[in-house]
């Protein structure tokens, strides 16, 4: 499992975070833009393969999910992988649980403390 992982259900699903102590990761969802209140993350389309229509990031619903879960719903099919997101895109997705006042505090405060930093990145740098 990796940030940027996406596709559950026939809906793009991304996650946030890498795992924490209890093997869980942020995952939010992206929605048509026009059904979403929230518009802090608008994608257009084809900002992502996932993405083909004007979309936003459904922050009300971003959750924690444990990677085995997740592993198991691979296995099964109910989810199912895709392109993985640029770091562009991760960026801004994450800025957005950040900034948007529709995110759980709690999973805000996981995207803040996650140390995931876009490959582009040397570690050694920041």
């Amino acid at each position: 499992m990796f940030v940027g992982f996406a596709s559950w259900l026939y809906h793009p699903w991304f996650v946030c975070t890498e795992p924490n102590a209890d093997g869980e990761v942020v995952v939010v969802s992206a929605t048509d833009e026009a059904k979403c209140v929230d518009k802090t993350c608008i994608l257009p389309s084809g900002t992502h393969v996932m993405i083909t229509k004007e979309s936003a990031i459904y922050y009300d619903d971003a959750k924690f999910m444990a990677v085995e879960a997740l592993e198991r719903m691979e296995k099964n099919g109910t989810l199912k992988p895709s392109a993985i997101a640029s770091d562009d895109l991760m960026v801004r997705i994450r800025r957005g649980a950040v900034d948007s006042f529709h995110t759980p505090n709690d999973v805000r405060a996981a995207v803040r403390r996650s140390s995931w930093k876009p490959r582009a990145v040397d570690p050694d740098e920041s």
